[in-house]
């Protein structure tokens, strides 16, 4: 199979194996999949079909046991922890399930988002502006300086989308973002998703 060009992510024959208790575990067996640049994508499967595993590979947050997967112009099988640590600073945002595990519980909803920047070397003053603008624009402007627990699992979810795309990352992943909110937090959140496309 010939790769596309103008994909973001390619995936080929793609394994990942984990070793529990002396048996071997095949999360994912011979994955080949494509995605352009600003396709939105849902992964779909039963418990235990691979799909956090996916993920967790593409954010770098775990490696592949064999094959192929490149994520814009990185080898995410072959990379350097360095270039691992740049990948995962600047290239990809990631929204987990649990809105509690996005946030840093004692700090404000803008000190959130501006984290990120500030690991990037973004400036504080420049840092603050930005987080304050992209929460105000997930409609969060009179929240800015509440903390995680003053805030609704949609709201925090929010909080959490601002966080993942602070560093305008071309690469979002979001692990069933909705999962733990009621049906109208999740469709809220779910819209929001959707308009990212268009502002990223």
């Amino acid at each position: 199979m010939k790769d596309d060009p103008n994909a973001h992510i390619i995936c080929r024959d793609l394994f990942k194996i984990y070793k529990r208790a002396g048996l071997e575990v095949v999360a994912l067996r011979g994955l080949d999949m494509e995605v352009a640049t600003g396709e939105m994508v849902a992964i779909l499967g039963s418990s235990g079909s691979g799909k956090s595993t996916l993920l967790n590979i593409l954010a770098g947050l775990d490696k592949p046991s064999a094959g192929h997967i490149r994520v814009g112009t990185r080898d995410l099988l072959n990379i350097s922890d360095a270039e691992l640590v740049m990948y995962r600073r600047l290239d990809v945002g990631f929204v987990w399930q649990v809105p509690g595990r996005n946030l840093v519980p004692y700090l404000s909803a803008v000190e959130n988002v501006s984290l990120p920047m500030a690991i990037a070397g973004v400036q504080k003053r420049e840092r603050r502006k930005s987080a304050g603008d992209l929460l105000s624009a997930l409609g969060l402007e009179g929240k800015l300086n509440r903390q995680p627990h003053q805030l609704s699992g949609g709201e925090q979810q929010r909080v959490a989308i601002a966080l993942a795309i602070a560093n305008s990352p071309p690469l979002l992943l979001a692990d069933e973002p909705t999962g733990e909110l009621d049906t109208e937090s999740a469709a809220e959140v779910f819209r929001l998703l959707q308009s990212l496309l268009f502002l990223l």
